[in-house]
């Protein structure tokens, strides 16, 4: 069996675009559903995020990111999620998005790679804004 018909076979196959990839980052995040986002997450994903206003960048690797998420220190709130922009060049796609929910904005820019039967998240840069009270 070629790896594109065991992806078909997995629970959660790849998404077929670099925007479908993302909105299927963001949902899983918002659902805290670790068994999509395992197979939606490159082995090399990272997080780097910022708050608006902060001089700091915080980098997160993909294993303190699953745990995170699968504490509920990260996700769990629906976001509603916008594609601003792409640019894809072979196996390489970067898309812009913005999500925005009752926690508050997240500007972001992903870093996806193509995979045999899908696109996985390479990268997730973001800079947070807080809703205002």
């Amino acid at each position: 069996m070629d790896a594109d018909k065991n992806n078909d076979l997995a629970p959660h196959p790849l998404p077929s675009s670099p925007d479908a990839a993302v909105m299927a980052f963001v949902g899983a995040a918002d659902r805290r559903d670790l068994a999509e986002m395992e197979a939606l997450l490159h082995p090399d994903f990272r997080v780097a995020v910022t708050v608006l206003g902060s001089d700091s960048v915080r980098t997160i690797d993909r294993a303190t990111y699953l745990s995170l998420l699968g504490a509920g220190k990260l996700g769990g709130t629906p976001r509603r999620a916008t594609i601003d922009g792409r640019v894809e060049r072979g196996a390489m796609a970067h898309v812009t998005a913005t999500l925005v929910g009752d926690g508050g904005r997240f500007s972001s820019a992903y870093s996806l790679a193509g995979q045999p039967g899908g696109w996985r998240l390479l990268q997730d840069a973001t800079v947070f804004e807080p809703a205002r009270p």
